[in-house]
């Protein structure tokens, strides 16, 4: 029994502090929308976070037009590890006030597991395609 104390106790010491120390950023670079089911002009938030751990993208009053447009975030996310799951929210509204918040027009959310460098290609519904483009620093 004292061996096996002693084997627990010396992961704990030694490997747990390995992975905090591998700890890194994740930077979403961009956001590719494909699509979107927004006539017109329309403004943008972008969320991710990790546990209490999170940090949003938006330019107020930044309106931006069209599909297949590409939005430069370079949004950072501290002490992720690469197989983390993480969470994002989008939001997608003709209104500063609502954009970021529950009250957007059009929602989507999803996570994603963390690696090197990524994408994600998220549909929310036929009308609207995005990909998040991200990596590990």
């Amino acid at each position: 029994m004292k061996k096996i104390t002693h084997i627990f106790t010396l992961f704990v010491f030694v490997c747990l502090p390995i992975r905090m120390a591998n700890a890194g950023i994740l930077v979403v670079d961009s956001i590719v929308m494909n699509s979107t089911p927004q006539s017109g002009t329309w403004l943008f938030c972008f969320t991710v976070k990790k546990g209490d751990n999170e940090n949003t993208f938006n330019v107020p009053n930044k309106e931006f037009k069209d599909n297949g447009i590409t939005i430069d975030t370079k949004l950072e996310l501290a002490d992720v590890n690469r197989g983390d799951k993480v969470q994002f929210e989008m939001g997608l509204d003709d209104d500063q006030a609502d954009v970021c918040g529950s009250k957007a027009e059009d929602k989507a959310s999803g996570e994603f597991t963390v690696v090197s460098k990524g994408s994600k290609k998220v549909n929310p519904r036929d009308n609207w395609s995005f990909i998040i483009n991200y990596h590990l620093e």
